[in-house]
């Protein structure tokens, strides 16, 4: 990933001029050193777990800059959680993880170890950042096969900026808390039971058979009845530029259930007011009928209102009268019609 990293594999080459050349690397390292910090810390710090559980153990950065990798050591108890897998954190989606043979540094770290290696994310130049704040970057899982205490720490920890610089890393460790299953205790045998002598058995009295009797019963829900009551007739001011209105009170006594339509009965220019003349003047607009929020165009009709019993709704005629509209007496018939529900 860096300088630094890359002077742990010449290291293992034993050679003298690979020693020097890795001193000098790593005092180019010391010297370009970010002046900013980072903070890497295990997610949870501690957690609680049953064996046979899965948990997830998540490595977090905290940067006071952007950044393009993440290098660390893992190590754990083996005997209490064995590691099954090493992904990418949220942060570092894209980004490359190493080691590259992250099956065999699993199996390593479960049988003899007790430590994930060199786990490393990270962006080539160009590919990405990881922008500054609390961070995910490695996250891992382990299964719970034994009861105890875990430490989850973190080592050789080197968090590089954009600039391919290490910034100066504190560590947080974390730990997992195990708990085994309590045995059942032994089944205590329980003693062989006294057997209970059988009652003698007592002659049951024959039984005298039950007497029955039936009666029908009829009843007769009548016709329900309904009347609506109107005024004969209504005037309306017929004011041109505007919507003129006039009220009608709408009695209906009633039983049973029932609905309210509203109607123009006239087979021609239905829904409009016209005058008696031959042929008759008819104003450009139709009239509407409105009770609360439900408006009905008298051109159509139908249902205005439903309900049961009794009731007492006020209507309202609505007549746009415009300009165009030719002057005279006009008139218009509405219909209001109560239909009994069933």
């Amino acid at each position: 990933m860096n300088n630094s990293m890359n002077s742990v594999r010449l290291l293992g080459l034993g050679s003298l001029v690979v020693m020097v050349l890795v001193a000098v690397l790593l005092l180019a390292t010391a010297m370009t050193a970010s002046a900013f910090a980072v903070a890497v810390s295990v997610a949870p710090a501690s957690q609680n777990a049953n064996v046979g559980d899965t948990i997830t153990i998540r490595v977090r950065q905290n940067a006071d800059v952007d950044t393009t990798g993440l290098q660390t050591n893992v190590s754990f108890d083996r005997t209490v959680l064995q590691a099954t897998s090493v992904a990418r954190g949220v942060a570092y989606t894209g980004a490359a993880l190493l080691p590259s043979d992250m099956a065999s540094a699993i199996n390593t770290a479960n049988t003899s170890s007790g430590q994930l290696s060199n786990l490393a994310v990270f962006f080539n130049p160009g590919a990405g950042t990881v922008p500054i704040g609390d961070r995910e970057g490695i996250v891992i899982t382990f299964s719970v096969i034994a009861g105890g205490s875990s430490p989850i720490a973190l080592s050789g920890i080197e968090v590089l900026d954009t600039g391919g610089n290490v910034v100066p890393a504190t560590s947080s460790d974390g730990s997992v808390n195990a708990t085994a299953p309590t045995p059942s205790p032994a089944p205590t045998p329980s003693p062989d039971p006294t057997p209970t002598p059988e009652p003698t058995p007592v002659p049951t009295p024959p039984s005298i058979p039950p007497s029955t009797g039936q009666t029908t019963v009829t009843g007769t829900v009548p016709p329900g009845s309904i009347q609506i009551t109107v005024p004969s007739t209504v005037q309306i001011p017929l004011e041109r530029g505007t919507t003129n209105t006039a009220n009608v009170p709408v009695e209906i006594t009633s039983n049973t259930l029932w609905q309210l339509n509203t109607r123009d009965p006239k087979a021609t220019n239905t829904g409009f007011m016209t005058t008696s003349d031959v042929p008759p003047k008819v104003l450009k607009n139709s009239m509407r009928v409105a009770l609360g929020s439900t408006q009905i165009d008298l051109r159509f009709g139908r249902l205005l209102a439903s309900g049961s019993g009794d009731s007492l709704a006020t209507t309202q005629l609505r007549q746009l009268v415009v300009p165009a509209d030719a002057p005279g007496n006009f008139g218009i018939d509405v219909l209001f019609e109560a239909v009994a529900g069933f």
